[in-house]
């Protein structure tokens, strides 16, 4: 019985080392986000993103608005739909890392829709962070340019286009 056990493990390890499949790459969220291999877009869905970011528009001339499509910072690059997003109000700078005050129930907030499009379009002039948030842990959205936190300057009456920003987790 020891033999039979013994030599099926062996099997499985010959079965299993010739297997020619690459290995998973795992990112850590302190680790400068790499685009991800992007599957192609079909024109149907290029038309749809088009066509959100044409209705996020500033809902007066003395707001702003910000959108941009949130996605999972892994190979796949899948969006991050579902996620809870907040502009957190900016309130000062502590050497490199910018300081920003998070009030769940005042801040302007927003859901990520399937494709991890989003949009706060009554934006009042400010400078905000992005915080994605869960129940667990909160997370500010680094710029994919420098690896600093995000940082967005609002005017009044101007569309902010984030383009495509990656979060550690939905």
């Amino acid at each position: 019985m020891k033999m039979r056990v013994g030599w099926i493990l062996i099997v499985l390890l010959l079965v299993l080392c010739s297997c020619d499949s690459e290995p998973l790459v795992s990112t850590s969220p302190f680790v400068s986000p790499v685009s991800p291999i992007e599957p192609p877009v079909s024109p149907a869905a290029l038309s749809a993103t088009e066509e959100q970011e044409i209705a996020c528009m500033p809902a007066s001339s003395s707001s702003a608005a910000i959108y941009g499509t949130l996605q999972l910072l892994s190979p796949w690059g899948e969006p991050s739909k579902g996620s809870l997003i907040y502009l957190a109000q900016y309130v000062g700078l502590d050497s490199d890392n910018p300081i920003v005050v998070l009030d769940s129930a005042k801040d302007i907030n927003t859901v990520a829709d399937d494709s991890g499009f989003f949009c706060f379009n009554d934006v009042p002039p400010a400078t905000y962070g992005l915080i994605v948030w869960n129940a667990v842990e909160s997370y500010m959205v680094s710029n994919s340019d420098n690896d600093y936190s995000l940082m967005i300057e609002a005017l009044a009456g101007e569309p902010i286009d984030l383009g495509v920003l990656f979060t550690p987790f939905p």
